[in-house]
C-alpha cells in the first residue's frame, strides 16, 4: 500500500513538474506582451492627462473661451464630461491636479485605464529604474549573472539574441524575462520625460536630415552648374569682344565641378580611423565594460581622418606594425550597430600582422563614422 501511494505521488509530482514547466515556457512571452500592454495603456493614460491639462492651460488664460468641443473630444464618460465643463464654466482658475483627482473618481474610462495599468504591473517582475551611465547591455548581463547565477558566457549567449535599446536615459524602466531557457527585455518610459520610442524616432530622424540636407547641398551645386552652362552658351555669340569674361566663367565652373564632385565622393564614401585598444582607452575615447564590451566614450573626440570611397572600393587593409603593434588579436568595429558576418566580415592574415576588413553591405557604410579598434 505505502508503495502504491509512493508511485502516485511521484506521478503527482511529474504531472505538476510538467505543468510548471509549460507555464514557465510561455512566461517570457507572455509577459513582453503584458510589458507592451503596460506601455500602451499607461501612454493612453498620459495623453489623455496631457489634454485636459492643456484644456485647463487654455480656460485659465481666458475663462470665457468655449472649449466644449475640446472636452468632448476628450471622450470622457457622460458625467465627468459633464462635470468638467461645469467647473469650466463655474471657475475662473483650475487646479490641475485636484480636478484630475475628481475626474478620476466619476470618469470609468480613467478608472478602467488605472485599474488595467496597476493590473498589469503587479503581473509583472520588478523592472529595473535606469540611472545616468546606465547601458541595456550591462544591465542584462548583471541580471542574469547576479539575479539568476549564470556564468558570463551563458549571459552574454543569452543577450546576444536580444535586440537592445542604445539610447537609455536617466528614468526609464528596463524590464527582464527569464525562464530558465530563454531571456527577454522590455524598455518602458518610466520617470523619463521622453519615451523609448520618441528617442528612436528622433535619432533616426536626425540621420535622415543630416544625408537630406547633404542631398539639397549637392542639388543646389549642380543647379549652379546648369545656371552657369546656360550663361555660357548664351556668350558664345559673343566670344571675340567677351574672351576675357568668358575664360574666368569657365574657370568658375571648373571650381563648381571639382566641388560637385568632392561632394559626391563624400556621399559615397566611409570615414574611419584606425587605433590601438591602449591607446584609445588612454586617451579616453573608448571604454570597456566589465564584460569585456568597447564602447565609444568620446564620439566627439575622434578625428576620423581616412575616407573609403565606397564606389570605387570596399576592403580596408590594416597592417598591425603601422599601429606599433606585432601582431593583432582581436578588431572590434564601432559603434556597435553593424554586424559582422552580415554587413562587414575580417580576415586575418594566418601570422597576425595585417588584416582585411570587407564591406559586404556598402549602402549601410555610406555617410558614416567607424572606429577599428585593434588589440
Amino acid at each position: 500500500m505505502n508503495t502504491r501511494l509512493a508511485v502516485i505521488s511521484l506521478c503527482l509530482l511529474l504531472v505538476c513538474a510538467l505543468c510548471c514547466s509549460k507555464e514557465t515556457k510561455e512566461t517570457v512571452a507572455n509577459q513582453q506582451q503584458k510589458a507592451e500592454q503596460l506601455a500602451q495603456a499607461s501612454r493612453r493614460l498620459a495623453e489623455k492627462k496631457d489634454a485636459i491639462k492643456d484644456i485647463i492651460a487654455l480656460h485659465n488664460q481666458n475663462p470665457s473661451l468655449d472649449l466644449s468641443e475640446e472636452v468632448q473630444r476628450l471622450d470622457l464618460s457622460p458625467d465627468a464630461g459633464e462635470y468638467f465643463l461645469k467647473r469650466l464654466q463655474q471657475e475662473k482658475k483650475l487646479a490641475y491636479g485636484d480636478l484630475l483627482d475628481e475626474m478620476s473618481k466619476t470618469d470609468s474610462k480613467l478608472q478602467e485605464l488605472r485599474e488595467q495599468i496597476a493590473r498589469l504591473q503587479s503581473s509583472l517582475p520588478e523592472p529595473q529604474l535606469v540611472k545616468a551611465g546606465d547601458n541595456h547591455y550591462d544591465l542584462a548581463m548583471n541580471f542574469l549573472i547576479e539575479r539568476k547565477s549564470l556564468t558570463a558566457k551563458q549571459a552574454q549567449q543569452m543577450v546576444e539574441r536580444v535586440a537592445l535599446f542604445e539610447h537609455l536615459v536617466p528614468g526609464f524602466l528596463v524590464f527582464h524575462f527569464y525562464d530558465g531557457e530563454d531571456y527577454a527585455t522590455s524598455i518602458l518610459q518610466g520617470e523619463a520625460n521622453v519615451s523609448p520610442n520618441t528617442l528612436r524616432k528622433r535619432f533616426i530622424n536626425r540621420i535622415i536630415k543630416q544625408k537630406e540636407q547633404a542631398l539639397q547641398q549637392v542639388d543646389a551645386m549642380n543647379k549652379q552648374v546648369q545656371e552657369l552652362e546656360r550663361r555660357k552658351q548664351a556668350l558664345a555669340g559673343q566670344i571675340a569682344l567677351l574672351q576675357d569674361e568668358k575664360e574666368r566663367l569657365v574657370n568658375e565652373m571648373d571650381k563648381i565641378n571639382l566641388t560637385s564632385q568632392e561632394q559626391a565622393i563624400r556621399l559615397s564614401s566611409l570615414r574611419y580611423t584606425v587605433g590601438t585598444l591602449e591607446e584609445l582607452k588612454e586617451r579616453e575615447l573608448v571604454s570597456v565594460s566589465i564584460f569585456g564590451k568597447v564602447h565609444i566614450k568620446d564620439h566627439d573626440g575622434i578625428d576620423f581622418n581616412e575616407l573609403l570611397d565606397l564606389s570605387q572600393a570596399q576592403k580596408i587593409m590594416i597592417e598591425a606594425s603601422d599601429h606599433g603593434l606585432k601582431r593583432i588579436s582581436s578588431i572590434y568595429l564601432l559603434p556597435n550597430v553593424f554586424e559582422q558576418g552580415q554587413d562587414y566580415v575580417i580576415q586575418l592574415a594566418p601570422d597576425m600582422t595585417a588584416c582585411e576588413l570587407q564591406i559586404l553591405k556598402p549602402d549601410r557604410f555610406r555617410m558614416e563614422r567607424i572606429l577599428i579598434c585593434l588589440k
